[in-house]
């Protein structure tokens, strides 16, 4: 097993492992019910559907992760493993997908319904 290899599974490890569940963890326990509390009418709706896409694609994530996150590891720890390009392939594609929906219509629900506060408090803004 290749040097690079090895330490690039371990980040990809390391980085899935801690950052995306932060990420599912914060959305699910804070951003998406200041949303839901905020949004009225027409806009509930929206907040509503916009929620259970995204919360279904965290679960599609999670769970291509976890295929890719054993082989991975086994790499991290030098045991021969093939990585399949199409395994590889639909996982960027669900994740990239997922973060350009949030950069496009999250993002933006949110910047409506919620004030600066909120929105630092759940890590959508960083003071300057």
């Amino acid at each position: 097993m290749n040097k690079v290899a090895r330490q690039v599974a371990q980040a990809l490890c390391a980085y899935f492992d801690d950052e995306f569940r932060h990420h599912r963890e914060e959305q699910e326990a804070w951003l998406f019910p200041a949303l839901r509390s905020r949004a009225s009418g027409e806009a509930a709706q929206r907040v509503d559907a916009l929620i259970a896409e995204l919360a279904a694609e965290h679960m599609r994530i999670e769970q291509a992760w976890q295929e890719l996150r054993d082989i991975l590891s086994d790499i991290a720890a030098c045991r021969p493993r093939r990585l399949s390009a199409e395994e590889v392939a639909r996982f960027a594609t669900l994740y990239r997908d997922h973060v350009e929906k949030e950069e496009r219509r999250l993002i933006t629900l949110a910047a409506q319904l919620l004030d600066l506060g909120d929105a630092m408090s759940v890590g959508m803004t960083k003071p300057r």
